[in-house]
C-alpha cells in the first residue's frame, strides 16, 4: 500500500484534482480509497499504523491530525 497526500490541489491548481489523500496499490497504481477533509486543512505528510489509521503531519500548524476514510 501507497500513502499519498496532496495539499495542493483545487479548483484553481490541477483541476480536477482535489486536496486529500490517496491510498493505493504500489503494484498496479490504483487508488483504492480517498480521504478529504471539510475543513480543507490537508497535511504535508501522511503515515499509517499496522491497524490502518492513518495520520497527517502539518508544517505550519504544526500538528498531527487522525484521519478516517470515506
Amino acid at each position: 500500500m501507497i500513502y499519498v497526500t496532496d495539499s495542493q490541489s483545487n479548483e484553481t491548481v490541477d483541476p480536477p484534482f482535489q486536496q486529500g489523500i490517496r491510498i493505493g496499490s504500489v503494484r498496479d497504481g490504483k487508488v483504492t480509497a480517498f480521504i478529504s477533509d471539510p475543513n480543507e486543512e490537508m497535511p504535508e505528510g501522511v503515515a499509517a499504523d499496522k491497524q490502518g489509521n492513518v495520520f497527517g503531519g502539518f508544517t505550519q500548524l504544526p500538528d498531527i491530525k487522525k484521519f478516517v476514510r470515506n
